[in-house]
């Protein structure tokens, strides 16, 4: 029967033991020590995985950046020896405790959910896990189902229809779960760069905001000197103005000693002729009292 069959596959399944949150840090510190990526854990927290400013403070920021992409391949050859290839398994929940505990950042959450996916789709329970029904369920179910054959069959066949239809749908959340996966990659790489864009504009507005500084200083300096200038063309109007005055006053003194120049000539001439008129009188005098 197909009961005994399932009863016998279950019977010949094994567990496998999961990594705790410790050994999940200590998986993914693996990774950083395969190289070709951040160099640790620490590094990759104070770069916020690549997109942190202080990434991008960094001479080697692009390159810094671009180990975000290397990282899941290489989280992913440590997870296949690590976990499949040693019958080890991860819980979703457990790992992104350890991997959020680890790295952290806002760039580096987006790293953990991809570190999250590879780390469970290469854990050794991603292909064979126990589950409901046990063995011990499925003989007690067996044995129901040989006391009651005839309607078995019919259960059977509807059970047979519900698995296609269980598998259809199986099949449908499978294709869901991996557009929604792909779209939440491009989601997350979109907004790395958007981060980085982000911090591109900060580094500019610290730029502008000091050009600013620069330009106001310029300003100043250019109203100084106008004001200088002006108050230069004050003076030299202030100069020109005084020479003016000084001209005019040079002028009029000499007018001034020309006319003096002039008066004291006429008196000298005016005392020459009175004394040419007394010594003539005088004369006229002495010449009578001789007579």
């Amino acid at each position: 029967m197909a009961l005994e069959a399932e009863a016998a596959a279950k019977k010949g399944e094994s567990s496998v033991s999961s990594l705790s949150v410790e050994e999940s840090k200590v998986l993914i510190e693996k990774t950083f020590s395969s190289g070709g990526t951040f160099p640790d854990a620490e590094k990759a927290t104070l770069w916020d995985c690549g997109y942190g400013m202080k990434a991008f403070d960094e001479p080697n920021g692009m390159e810094i950046a671009g180990w975000f992409d290397t990282a899941p391949p290489a989280f992913e050859a440590v997870a296949k020896t690590e976990l499949s290839g040693k019958g080890k398994a991860v819980t979703r929940s457990v790992f992104e405790e350890a991997c959020s505990a680890l790295l952290q950042g806002d760039t580096c959450s987006e790293l953990c959910w991809e570190f999250g996916n590879l780390a469970v789709s290469n854990s050794a329970v991603a292909g064979k896990a126990m589950g409901s029904p046990t063995y011990a369920e499925l003989v007690v179910m067996a044995e129901k189902k040989r006391a009651d054959l005839e309607r078995a069959e019919n259960d059977h066949k509807e059970c047979v229809d519900s698995v296609a239809t269980i598998n259809a749908l199986h099949a449908q959340f499978t294709q869901a779960s991996d557009v929604l996966a792909k779209q939440t990659k491009t989601c997350h790489r979109t907004n790395r760069m958007l981060k980085m864009t982000e911090n591109r504009l900060r580094v500019k507005k610290i730029e502008f905001e000091a050009a600013k500084v620069a330009d106001k200083q310029a300003q100043d300096e250019l109203r100084e000197a106008i004001s200088l200038q002006d108050e230069a063309l004050q003076n030299k109007q202030d100069a020109a103005e005084n020479l003016r005055m000084w001209e005019e006053h040079m002028a009029a003194l000499m007018k001034a000693i020309d006319e003096q120049t002039k008066i004291v000539r006429q008196t000298a001439e005016a005392l020459r002729a009175a004394d040419a008129a007394a010594a003539a009188v005088t004369g006229f005098k002495i010449n009578c009292l001789l007579l």
